[in-house]
Formats: structure tokens, sequence, C-alpha cells
């Protein structure tokens, strides 16, 4: 894994200058959290918190929520707080028992119904979709998110293949939507986005305000 070093003046540098972009908070997501951090996790507390979840968390979000800020603003939603991410508890994702693995769902026997365990949940942004980070599994460390239409998880690529499906047929949609799954799930590990890799993914990019919203 690379770039999993993060620099707190960058980070909250990028965040200042989102906010001035987007004063009013019409991007999604900016109106709850309004491009600011909540204060970081104690490590005392943090020990605990791993010790009583019986988990082990990746070192770069470990360092993030502890020295940058536990939880606030982020893509789409805000980022949650450990001791929120921890208490999720939801069939497409959670942390489950001591010993609770994240099972990619290529692997996953045929019509074998199984709740995705081993991660920790950074976004939820509703009706199903979700980022989450494995924290137990071969996936250790990566982000994977949770896709409501496809209802299985696929890893956030740092370059993903578009989906283009609204010149194709309907017959044909399904097929295209397969392939492209298909693509996401095969990609190699340098391709796949860490927590630090999503975060300054998010970071860089201007926010996206819909015209319709910055009309009215």
């Amino acid at each position: 894994m690379v770039n999993n070093k993060i620099n707190k003046d960058f980070v909250l540098e990028r965040l200042s200058i989102k906010k001035k972009l987007d004063p009013e908070y019409l991007a999604y997501g900016a109106a709850k959290h309004k491009y600011n951090l909540f204060p970081p996790i104690k490590e005392e507390k943090l020990k605990g918190l791993e010790k009583q979840f019986s988990v082990i968390l990746p070192e770069d979000y470990r360092r993030f929520i502890l020295e940058i800020g536990n939880g606030g603003a982020a893509p789409e939603s805000y980022l949650q707080p450990i001791e929120e991410a921890l208490g999720y508890d939801a069939p497409i994702g959670k942390i489950g028992k001591s010993g609770s693995t994240f099972i990619r769902p290529d692997e996953i026997m045929d019509n074998e119904y199984q709740a995705s365990t081993g991660l920790l949940l950074l976004c939820d942004y509703g009706c199903a979709y979700a980022d989450f980070l494995v924290v137990a599994g071969k996936e250790y460390g990566f982000v994977w998110t949770h896709l409501e239409w496809a209802s299985q998880h696929v890893p956030v690529l740092k370059n993903p293949p578009h989906l283009k499906t609204n010149d194709l047929p309907r017959d044909k949609r399904e097929e295209a939507e397969e392939r492209w799954i298909k693509e996401l799930l095969s990609a190699k590990d340098e391709e796949k986005m860490t927590f630090t890799d999503w975060y300054i993914s998010w970071l860089n990019e201007d926010p996206y305000i819909d015209p319709i919203i910055k009309k009215t």
C-alpha cells in the first residue's frame, strides 16, 4: 500500500478552499459538516474501543482520527466518528464479532446469504449506498463501497472504469453492468484506494453543486 501518510495542514487548507468555493453549503452533505472536522479522539479512548470491539484499525485511518479529526467533512456526507462507526450494525456492513472477516462477493457461494462483516463504516449516503474500510480479511486497509442497485460491494479504485449503459438497449444493460463489476473486482491492490487515497481524492476535488440547486 502507498500514500499512507496524511498531512494535517494540507487537509485543513483544502477544507478551507472547499468552504470558500461553497460558502452556502450547497454541495451534497455540506450543510451537515460545513467543511469542518470533529476534534481528534484521545489515544487512551481509542485503545479502549479497539479492545472492546476486538479490531485493529489500519494505521493511516488510525493516525487520521488521532491527529486530524474524528469524523466530519468527507465525500458526499460526513465521516462517521469512530464511536458511531463501530456501533453501525446493518447487513451491508458491520464490524461483527471477534474473528469476523470481510469476504469478497466473488468468493461467496451462490445463493449463500451472508451479512457483510469486517467492515468499518466511513460514510453512509443513504438508500444502501455506503463506503467502508476493510478492517478484517485479505482486503484489509482498502476502501470498498456498497452499491444498492447491484446489492454487493466493490473496491474503490484510483482510476475506475466508466460504466456506460444509457445508450444500450435494456436487454444489454445488465450484461454491461456485470462486465463492469467484474472489472472492478479483478483490480490489483495497487489500483485500490486506502483510506488516505480515498480522503485526499475528495479533498482535491472542487465541491459539486447541482446546477438546479444553485439556480434556486
